[in-house]
């Protein structure tokens, strides 16, 4: 099985910076693995390695979108729940149909180290 975890970071005026998971769900994972190839997708938070600014909050997405930037979103400001870097929003991706398995993707992981 194919899986990609990771942050997802996003782009604005030539900023890199990430999202805010105040909001976060599976709908948007999907879309977001969609984007890269994978067929399903499951929200999770960050790892927060990348010392990026939050430059995006209330990210709302029902899952149709061809594209992440297609779903609503908000700028990042003070009034945002987002507080410190475990804030994050990433995805875990697969290419098997269907929800993933954490289980089997934990175990997975633990292999790889």
């Amino acid at each position: 099985m194919t899986i990609l975890f990771g942050d997802v970071d996003v782009s604005l005026y030539d900023v890199k910076g990430s999202i805010c998971d105040d909001t976060w769900n599976d709908a948007a994972a999907l879309v977001v693995c969609r984007e890269k190839g994978f067929v399903s997708g499951n929200a999770t938070r960050g790892s927060a390695r990348r010392n990026y600014p939050t430059l995006v909050s209330g990210v709302n997405c029902t899952g149709n979108e061809r594209a992440l930037r297609d779903c609503k979103m908000k700028p990042f400001n003070e009034t945002s729940n987002c507080l410190g870097r475990s804030s994050r929003a990433a995805v875990i991706c697969s290419k098997k149909k269907g929800q993933i398995d954490l289980k089997e993707f934990k175990n997975l992981c633990m292999h790889m180290v």
